[in-house]
């Protein structure tokens, strides 16, 4: 479970008053799920999991059910392989290769496009997967968002422009002497449905995963109910003083 922040205010100081903030420039501005499909096992599915991100395409403009999964820097391509349909429900097996080895997801989703789950799917480096999948309508977009947890003096430029990050970025900053990378954080959310899914992987293995609404702008959590980042633009921050006189600093930019 995330632990958020212990300060006397869960507000996050506002790091984004005297700089323009990041905006993804190549990323999409709209769903490609179509409408007639909105209430169907049929459409777009987006997911993130502990070590990256996956996207679904389920017979939205075809008969074909395929998907691409983020992992590692690399873009890997997912076929369907088998599908059935019981009681309506869509079942559908998966498959793709990292490295030249195969590997499988396994989809399950209600007949009306409700409840979407991910099991037994694992790569072959064996890292443990830990995932959440939502499907997107013609009129909810899910963006997927990808940054790192630092300990630093200063996290974020306090002057200036940011410049437009090229392709998938995992380090938003430079190394510095000042920064000490403590792991990596993913997140997916819409901001029409004002829910997201956050998971983090801390350096050492320690794993964080959290899930909550979106509330002026502000990531709260279901389970801890207090503020886990701050959603300005293209981009999420925020100071856990939880973790002594180091605070851990979130950041994170939308990738897709």
């Amino acid at each position: 479970m995330f632990v958020g922040s212990c300060s006397e205010s869960d507000d996050a100081p506002n790091n984004t008053s005297s700089r323009v903030p990041y905006q993804c420039m190549s990323c999409v501005k709209t769903s490609e799920a179509l409408p007639e499909n909105d209430n169907s096992s049929n459409g777009i599915y987006k997911g993130v999991f502990t070590n990256g991100s996956f996207e679904l395409d389920v017979k939205n403009r075809s008969e074909d059910i395929k998907g691409v999964v983020f992992y590692n820097n690399k873009r890997i391509e997912l076929f369907g392989v088998s599908s059935t349909y019981v009681k309506g429900n869509l079942m559908a097996v998966l498959r793709g290769a990292l490295d030249g080895k195969k590997f499988s997801m396994n989809f399950w989703v209600s007949q009306d496009g409700s409840n979407p789950k991910v099991y037994d799917f694992s790569l072959p480096d064996g890292k443990a997967i830990v995932a959440n999948v939502v499907k997107e309508t013609s009129k909810t977009l899910q963006e997927s968002f990808e940054g790192k947890y630092y300990i630093k003096t200063v996290v974020y430029p306090q002057s200036g422009n940011v410049p437009e990050l090229e392709g998938k970025v995992d380090n938003p900053f430079p190394p510095a002497e000042n920064i000490t990378d403590k792991g990596a954080v993913r997140v997916l959310l819409s901001r029409t449905d004002a829910i997201w899914f956050f998971h983090a992987v801390l350096n050492g293995g320690e794993i964080r995963s959290d899930s909550g609404s979106i509330i002026d702008g502000k990531l709260v959590s279901d389970n801890t109910h207090k503020v886990v980042a701050t959603l300005v633009s293209d981009e999420l921050n925020h100071v856990d003083y939880s973790s002594g006189n180091s605070p851990m600093s979130l950041y994170a930019i939308r990738v897709r």
